[in-house]
């Protein structure tokens, strides 16, 4: 079985507000929730959630989607570093 990884360690820096909260404009949901979602339905397990260190509110959010949340301690050093 695969594992879902969802990557949401970033700043949002350009989008002003985390992308994992916008809402998806088909389902009403938001796009954690979507995703989450998705990757269950499509047989992946586990599915993991990857945010910034302190990030109470995604963890939270993860949890609720039936995530697992892992906190990247090494967030600041870009994209790649919530894979390795």
């Amino acid at each position: 079985m695969a594992a879902g990884l969802i990557l949401a360690a970033g700043e949002s820096s350009r989008m002003g507000r985390p992308k994992a909260f916008l809402r998806h404009e088909l389902t009403g949901t938001t796009f954690l929730q979507h995703l989450a979602a998705e990757a269950t339905a499509a047989g992946l397990a586990p599915v993991v959630v990857v945010g910034r260190v302190g990030d109470a509110a995604l963890e939270r959010a993860a949890v609720a989607a039936g995530a697992r949340f892992v906190a990247n301690a090494r967030a600041a050093d870009g994209q790649l570093s919530s894979i390795l």
